[in-house]
């Protein structure tokens, strides 16, 4: 680094590009923190999607078309944070993690239903598909957009599923083989009681679901079946059983960090039952806290049960031994972390969800735990690339996501992506000086009506600059559409130095030290690298 430039590596091509970011002196130390972004899509030194050093994976797939017989069940929990070890997990899921790679860093790249479907359904970041609220819909911008789904369709697999998958509207014909898509919504019990499991509505998705591999293994088609459980979501109505088999307690940290940006918090008041006049900075009572994470752990108990019943009734019908399974959250959510009982934010808490594979032709992966970074839009390249069907998708140039195939066929990696990005918007707030939280999410105005947007980069230990989050909010430009990255309202940073559990601990994005002396050389640095990443 010479004066105040910071020298940025392009992920095109093997250069070195200048940057004037006028930043000066102090960013020296940290000069290399706007490192290669490893790996992106396409990675920075051209390689493709289809080559990104993939090994044994690449070659056990090659060739592979539906006539082979493998097939895929793919499963979605709505709001599944990352506390899975805090849980009561039936036996029959708990044979599941055993048989899997479990990735206990894997990021969404926004914390809201819709978007991070959309994105993650079509290997997209949020500002490629245009979708960051509950309004848009990815083909609107790509109308002839290859899904997750689509991708087997097209290689002939039968396509179909239950549940919530896209969000509502439950994808178009370039997803779907079948035209009986099946949703339970609202079809089911609205209170925890001793009621028949398919009395709920993920209880009828379980039913459903055996119905179709039992006729899977009879017709012997390739198939991907996909399941969109709606728990642990709102509303926590589910068997009381799961209730029982969980213990509440207090969040353990209530309130939000230490010189907390305003713009990162959202009041959720509608989302708390009981209490009318809630913020982040009044705590809900102690009691209540609990009673609530009870709850919660208690629907996911219930998500546990039905996952395992169809982990079951695969082996039954002797479709184990060919089917992959995929499971995980589409986003998490703060059980009182921060003082938020939602989603809608930049934290840890929201944008970490659980991740697992199971390949059952990979039994180098069984039980497996892996703390390498990954994101969500990863999924899609790495299921297609197991599966032997990446260049079958012609438009996979505009992926965002890239395969982490390497991690799967050498488990012993323990570093994959050095750096996450994760995106939330506000709106209904004033720009200076206001001392509550947001009460607007935006998740249901056009695009224009947004005011602000925060972005957020999550690096890890093997990054030159170690493992922080950084997140800056800025206005919104309601014309283009697009953030004024000149225009700063807020920043967070936060130290993720000796996070290394897999469950999300409270005790880290406690303490916001952006405004601190001794963090302007670190903060410059991500900022740098999060803009450059914006740029591509």
């Amino acid at each position: 680094m010479v004066g105040d430039v910071l020298v940025v590596v392009s992920r095109s091509m093997r250069c070195v590009s200048y940057v004037w970011l006028a930043l000066g002196p102090a960013l020296c130390p940290y000069a290399d923190a706007a490192w290669p972004l490893q790996p992106s899509a396409p990675t920075w030194d051209g390689r493709t999607n289809e080559s990104i050093g993939i090994g044994g994976v690449q070659q056990q797939a090659a060739g592979r078309s539906a006539t082979t017989g493998r097939n895929l069940l793919y499963i979605i929990s709505d709001d599944l944070r990352s506390e899975l070890g805090r849980v009561n997990l039936q036996p029959s899921f708990q044979k599941l993690v055993d048989k899997s790679m479990m990735f206990d860093r894997t990021f969404v790249q926004q914390a809201v239903c819709n978007p991070s479907r959309q994105s993650f359904l079509t290997a997209r970041r949020p500002d490629k598909t245009g979708v960051w609220n509950m309004k848009a819909n990815v083909r609107d911008l790509f109308p002839n957009a290859v899904s997750f789904p689509g991708a087997f369709k097209n290689a002939g697999f039968e396509t179909c599923g239950v549940g919530k998958v896209f969000h509502h509207s439950e994808g178009s014909h370039h997803d779907w083989s079948c035209d009986d898509w099946y949703d339970p919504k609202k079809l089911g019990a609205s209170k925890i009681s001793d009621l028949p499991d398919n009395s709920y509505e993920d209880g009828m998705a379980m039913d459903r679901t055996l119905e179709k591999l039992s006729e899977f293994a009879s017709k012997g088609k390739p198939f991907m079946w996909t399941v969109g459980l709606r728990k642990p979501h709102l509303a926590w109505f589910y068997p009381k059983r799961f209730l029982d088999m969980n213990k509440g307690e207090p969040a353990p940290e209530p309130l939000p960090p230490r010189n907390a940006c305003n713009y990162s918090l959202y009041e959720c008041t509608e989302r708390v039952r009981d209490i009318p006049h809630h913020t982040p900075y009044s705590p809900l009572p102690a009691a209540t806290q609990a009673k609530y994470r009870q709850q919660y752990r208690g629907a996911v108990t219930w998500v546990s049960y039905v996952v395992g019943n169809i982990v079951d009734h695969l082996e039954k019908v002797g479709l184990a031994d060919s089917t992959m399974l995929i499971f995980h959250g589409d986003h998490g959510w703060n059980l009182g972390d921060h003082g938020m009982w939602c989603k809608q934010s930049n934290f840890e808490t929201t944008t970490r969800a659980p991740l697992l594979f199971h390949v059952p032709w990979l039994p180098q992966t069984f039980g497996v735990r892996t703390n390498a970074m990954v994101e969500m839009i990863d999924v899609m390249p790495t299921a297609l690339e197991l599966m032997g069907l990446t260049e079958t998708v012609h438009d996979r140039q505009e992926w965002d996501g890239v395969s982490f195939g390497g991690l799967l066929a050498d488990p012993s990696k323990r570093v994959w992506k050095n750096a996450t990005f994760s995106q939330y918007q506000r709106c209904g707030a004033p720009e200076e000086g206001f001392t509550f939280a947001i009460t607007d999410p935006c998740e249901y105005v056009p695009t224009s009506e947004f005011r602000f947007i925060g972005h957020s980069i999550r690096t890890d230990e093997s990054s030159s600059i170690g493992a922080w989050r950084y997140t800056v909010w800025v206005k919104w430009d309601p014309s283009k559409l697009r953030p004024q990255w000149d225009e700063v309202v807020g920043e967070e940073l936060y130290s993720h130095d000796g996070d290394a559990e897999p469950d999300i601990d409270a005790g880290f994005e406690r303490v916001n030290v952006a405004s601190e002396p001794s963090a302007l050389g670190k903060k410059a640095a991500l900022r740098a690298a999060l803009l450059a990443h914006a740029a591509e």
